[in-house]
């Protein structure tokens, strides 16, 4: 199936009516980050924790699409099919090295 470039996909719509949400500083978490951490097996309650794939989760799973369920970036690299250029609603990912991702 062809994915429609005139239209975002539906988790995109999802992702952009979360703009603005951010870290809160100190000991105090963001309990809309701590939402997006339930969406993974981490389940992680802190927003200190990072939260990309978290979040990339949580918006899946608001659309009806099966995520990778981990807390870990680059789970993402074995999800979805792999393009040769971005269109709009890609997931991308910035390997880091060394495990470490975004």
């Amino acid at each position: 199936m062809t994915p429609d470039i005139r239209q975002d996909p539906p988790w995109l719509t999802v992702a952009r009516a979360e703009l603005g949400v951010t870290e809160i500083p100190g000991p105090a978490s963001n309990a809309r980050i701590v939402t997006y951490h339930q969406a993974t097996t981490l389940r992680a309650q802190d927003d200190a924790i990072p939260w990309c794939s978290a979040f990339i989760n949580h918006v899946m799973a608001h659309s009806g699409i099966l995520g990778t369920k981990s807390a870990a970036a680059l789970s993402w690299l074995a999800w979805g099919v792999r393009l040769g250029l971005p269109i709009v609603g890609c997931v991308a990912v910035q390997d880091h090295g060394k495990g470490r991702g975004h």
